[in-house]
């Protein structure tokens, strides 16, 4: 798919070179090695505050470990092993349309250092004014506040009651109410400052308000008709073009129909140029051809059935009707192989079949012409597929020995055909972006396991979605929070869009005012992962952990006791305290997005030891820091989150790897299962007793290129997980346990082994071929 690039975005924002009132600043970068890119003013520094510098600065050199960029609402804080190199520190000058309001201030008493939730506000008003009630220990406290600079990318604004200033990013403000303070600001009059407001709303990427500015110029400027005109073809040209990104954004969520629609409709060549018509043209002709093969698949399908022998009609009949259901725009490439085979002559019909049947159940480049041994295939098919559906270990046995009995279906093979297994797992009927509720079964006394669930738009079981698990605040219920992310059936939010399966497990009671620790929560959060796995299409690559207030809490203890499970954290109005003041050091694969406000209760403080310690360690760290701001969900910063998120992946097959544990459930990490603990992992830890020194218990787990594996945990047993990316099957290999060798011999690959664990895990991403106990 062609992708399109915003290339027209410099001559835009200069259009107007004698536009008035205009700023400058630094418009410099910083690119980290994920490829996310902080734009504003970059400052390399010491540390998060001065307890950090003072500890990265203890030697005789001065140490600058971190970069800080500041675009004017907020600081990034990232660690600068984490940075490509060169910084552009801005020596270009980028023009900002910036316009003015004037207030009367009043009496200019001092704000709460530390900022809590609004207790209540008003909307600014077409004079950039609006009241804000924070709640504080005298009761609530009323502030005036009024917009005193508006730019295209954050407004000031000022409190004229109160010591208190911030910025608020542009998009943020109604455009209507936008639209009324520049008319305070301006002169309608003077065509100078009507094309400032069109550069301004441009700058701002408010492009339907910038259309609507340059018709007022044409209307009440004649002079200035060509400028218009001029102005806005290219508006509607780099619209289109952006329209182009998203339409790819909408193809990579899967959401196929929508793409097609929308290229077919929304680019005539009249409008949006040549380029942007031809790739939309582009896309319509790949989709059609597409639905044209699929209609030439099952078409052959059926013709070359004729033409088999009679013993395996039934079977090629139900084979036939399940790749009809399946078959779906992104997995007809499985059949590349039998469509190229059609005009071949020197192929029968069977083994023309032969590579449908096999390159539809182990992918194209290990399709068959064998048609009995892709039979047999199907059959190894049904029996997985049953293995991880049942719950009696005697009836697994059985389809096991079916399974070991089947002529040529290797590990190889069944490893394959995983990959392409249908879910096994029946999911609910559930209507996309509509929030519903899944309880996962559950053996008699255990305690219930329940999760929200949002599915993007078109949800097929034939893409792989990546997942998001949200952790609610005190004071708000998992509906909310799914809803934070993903929005409605009727206002799709960013995780729709972005086509996210979104889940909240129903981790804690219902007036609960803080995160607790309690394992209880780890179990909720990862048997809700483990059960939506196999109901749903999810690609385990791609699971992420978020959450606000005490659930971002959660995030920090869940992320830093699991680090093996994710690809990303982002934790949101968070503290990073109790079991994380000793596990910041596990998992340094794992990557971070925090987001607190400076002045949201003790944040930095409460987290800087930790986060210090990790971006100096070169662990992927993004720190976002609102300036002067307190406890607030902070959604203008979401869809600079799913940003990040799509560049980040979760780190499979960690070959070496060092953590630290306190609990009992904290032991199951990356490929190895300690059990027999002490019993000291299962007491309570008192975290406010004084004097009391608290011991983390130590594992590892290394494997080598030479085929030798170390293990280090405090129980008395445990269970390894090997793979081929851990270790070499056809060669020696050693196993050390606690400083004792264990194994050495050659290591027998099982499929017993690899079905144990996909049933229980239900991770198609990370399959594991040996299983060892000692």
């Amino acid at each position: 798919m062609p992708v399109l690039t915003r290339q027209w975005c410099g001559p835009l924002v200069m259009l107007a070179a004698t536009a008035i009132l205009s700023s400058t600043l630094p418009a410099g970068e910083v690119r980290m090695k994920s490829g996310f890119v902080l734009r504003g003013t970059p400052v390399e520094m010491a540390g998060l505050n001065p307890t950090t510098e003072r500890q990265n600065n203890r030697g005789p050199i001065a140490q600058t470990p971190l970069w800080m960029v500041d675009d004017g609402v907020r600081r990034f804080f990232v660690g600068y092993r984490q940075v490509e190199r060169p910084v552009d520190r801005g020596g270009q000058l980028l023009q900002y349309e910036t316009f003015e309001l004037e207030h009367v201030a009043r009496s200019r008493d001092m704000t709460p250092a530390s900022i809590g939730a609004f207790v209540s506000k008003t909307e600014f008003d077409e004079f950039g004014r609006r009241v804000v009630t924070l709640a504080t220990e005298r009761g609530p406290v009323h502030i005036h506040q009024g917009i005193t600079r508006l730019r295209p990318d954050y407004v000031k604004v000022e409190s004229t009651s109160h010591r208190w200033e911030y910025g608020l990013d542009t998009p943020t403000l109604p455009a209507d109410v936008l639209g009324k303070m520049l008319d305070q600001a301006s002169d309608v009059t003077n065509h100078r400052d009507r094309k400032a407001r069109v550069v301004f709303f441009l700058q701002a990427e408010m492009y339907r308000q910038a259309r609507e500015e340059v018709a007022a110029v044409r209307r009440d400027f004649p002079e200035d008709a060509a400028w218009a005109d001029e102005t806005d073809r290219r508006i509607v040209q780099f619209v289109a073009l952006r329209a182009m990104n998203e339409l790819q954004r909408r193809q990579d969520a899967g959401q196929h129909a929508t793409a097609y629609q929308f290229a077919k409709s929304q680019f005539p060549i009249e409008r949006v140029g040549p380029e942007a018509h031809d790739a939309a043209r582009e896309i319509v002709a790949e989709y059609e051809q597409a639905l044209s093969r699929r209609e030439r698949i099952l078409f052959l399908l059926g013709m070359l059935e004729v033409d088999a022998s009679d013993e395996l009609v039934p079977r090629l009949r139900a084979m036939r009707a399940a790749v009809r259901d399946e078959l779906h725009y992104e997995n007809l490439e499985r059949l590349d192989p039998f469509l190229r085979a059609e005009d071949d002559e020197t192929l029968s019909a069977e083994q023309k079949l032969a590579l449908a049947y096999s390159g539809w159940l182990l992918g194209s480049a290990n399709a068959l012409v064998d048609l009995k041994e892709a039979v047999r295939l199907w059959d190894a098919r049904f029996l997985v597929l049953e293995y991880l559906r049942t719950n009696d270990p005697s009836r697994r046995n059985t389809l096991h020995s079916d399974l070991k009995a089947l002529e040529g279906v290797s590990i190889e093979r069944i490893a394959a055909l995983v990959d392409n297994l249908p879910l096994p797992l029946e999911a609910p009927p559930l209507d996309p972006g509509a929030i519903s509720t899944i309880d996962v079964p559950t053996k008699v006394g255990e305690t219930p396991i329940r999760y929200s669930i949002q599915l993007p738009p078109e949800y097929s079981p034939q893409h792989r979605y990546p997942l998001l698990i949200v952790m609610h605040a005190e004071g708000r219920t998992p509906n909310y929070e799914v809803a934070w992310w993903g929005g409605t059936a009727d206002q799709p939010g960013w995780a729709q869009r972005r086509g996210y399966i979104v889940i909240a497990p129903h981790y804690a009671e219902e007036k609960q005012g803080k995160y607790d620790y309690n394992v209880a929560v780890h179990t909720q959060v990862l048997e809700s992962l483990r059960d939506v796995r196999k109901r749903f299409r999810i690609d385990s690559d791609r699971v992420f952990l978020a959450g606000h207030g005490m659930g971002a809490d959660a995030c920090f203890d869940i992320g830093f006791s699991h680090p093996h499970v994710f690809a990303g954290v982002v934790p949101i109005n968070g503290f990073s305290d109790r079991y994380a003041n000793y596990y910041f050091e596990n998992g340094p694969d794992l990557s971070w997005y925090v987001v607190n406000g400076e002045r949201d209760r003790n944040a930095l403080e409460e987290n800087a030891r930790e986060l210090n310690h990790m971006m100096r360690h070169g662990v992927d760290v993004v720190y976002c820091e609102y300036k002067s701001r307190g406890y607030e969900t902070y959604f203008e910063e979401l869809e600079r989150i799913f940003d990040w998120m799509g560049l980040h992946r979760r780190a499979t097959f960690v070959r070496e790897w060092e953590a630290e544990i306190l609990r009992h459930a904290d032991a199951d990490m990356y490929w190895i299962a300690p059990h027999d603990l002490p019993d000291k992992l299962r007491e309570p830890i008192i975290w406010d007793q004084p004097r009391r020194r608290i011991r983390a218990m130590q594992m590892e787990g290394k494997a080598t290129v030479g085929n030798a594996v170390y293990i280090r945990h405090p129980g008395r047993g445990t269970t390894i997980w090997l793979a081929p990316e851990l270790v070499d099957f056809d060669e020696r290999v050693k196993v050390s346990v606690n400083g004792r060798v264990k194994f050495t011999g050659y290591l027998q690959p099982s499929i017993e082994a690899l079905l144990d664990d996909l049933r229980v895990r239900g991770d198609r991403e990370q399959l594991y071929w040996a299983r060892l106990e000692y």
